[in-house]
C-alpha cells in the first residue's frame, strides 16, 4: 500500500486560481453591466442577477481565505 502524501494547506491553491478568480471578478464585473442594460430595457433578469451576486460572494470570500492582502 501506497503511503499518503500529506497535504500542504498553505499550497492548496496556486497563484494560477488567483489569476483565474480575478478573471472570474473581472467578468461578473462585466456581466453585471449587461444586467443593468437588460433591466433598462425591461428584460427580466432576476435569476441571473442573483447567481452573479453568489457567485461574487463566493469567489471573494475564496479569495480573502485562501489569498489574503492580494
Amino acid at each position: 500500500m501506497a503511503a499518503i502524501k500529506p497535504i500542504d494547506v498553505n499550497q492548496v491553491l496556486k497563484d494560477t486560481d488567483l489569476v483565474n478568480i480575478n478573471e472570474s471578478l473581472d467578468a461578473i464585473e462585466a456581466a453585471k453591466e449587461l444586467i443593468i442594460r437588460a433591466e433598462q430595457a425591461g428584460i427580466d433578469v432576476t435569476a441571473q442577477k442573483s447567481r452573479f451576486d453568489d457567485l461574487d460572494k463566493r469567489l471573494r470570500a475564496t479569495k480573502a481565505a485562501f489569498f489574503p492582502n492580494r
